[in-house]
């Protein structure tokens, strides 16, 4: 005996627990047709729902690939009023884990928010599981556009899946949803 711990054998790693992740991306409510949330709203519940129902069932056909745990649902929102603040509030509603990329530090992104706005991004980012403070700069209109840009780049890199709330305009800045 050497004193080592004897090496297990396992037949193979390892199995991952399945995971699967939605973004969005959409207008601030500004832009957003205030006759239309309540339809976007019922949109959103049952995108949410229909890949919460197919996610299961690929655990299920692939059980022999995934641990069998329940399935892990992220939720990738920038939380910007509006569109993703909408859709990631239904997210948490139906368990969805959160993931928030902002475009700058959480202290200077908050200066976006104003009265009911500005506490319902901080609930937000305090329900978020993961915060990734992108290092965007606001020391002129074109870095401040680029940081937008930035987040919603990761946000698109880290989804399976992207929601898209748009109006059909043409976008109006860099990084704008009709891109």
């Amino acid at each position: 005996e050497t004193g080592k711990r004897p090496v297990k054998e396992h037949a193979a790693p390892p199995k991952p627990v399945l995971a699967f992740r939605i973004g969005v991306t959409g207008h601030r409510s500004s832009r957003l047709d205030p006759g239309q949330i309540e339809r976007i709203d019922e949109q959103v519940r049952s995108v949410l729902e229909i890949a919460s129902h197919s996610v299961e069932a690929a655990r299920r056909r692939y059980d022999r690939e995934y641990e069998d745990a329940a399935p892990i649902h992220y939720f990738v929102s920038a939380l910007a009023d509006g569109a993703d603040t909408l859709a990631a509030k239904r997210a948490l509603e139906a368990g969805w884990r959160l993931l928030s990329p902002l475009p700058f530090s959480a202290e200077s992104y908050a200066r976006d928010f104003s009265g009911e706005d500005r506490k319902e991004f901080e609930a937000m980012l305090e329900a978020a599981d993961s915060v990734a403070e992108l290092d965007g700069v606001r020391d002129s209109p074109l870095t401040e556009e680029r940081a937008y840009l930035q987040a919603g780049l990761v946000t698109v890199d880290q989804s399976d899946v992207m929601i898209a709330i748009w109006d059909g305009e043409e976008a109006r800045g860099v990084g704008g949803t009709a891109m």
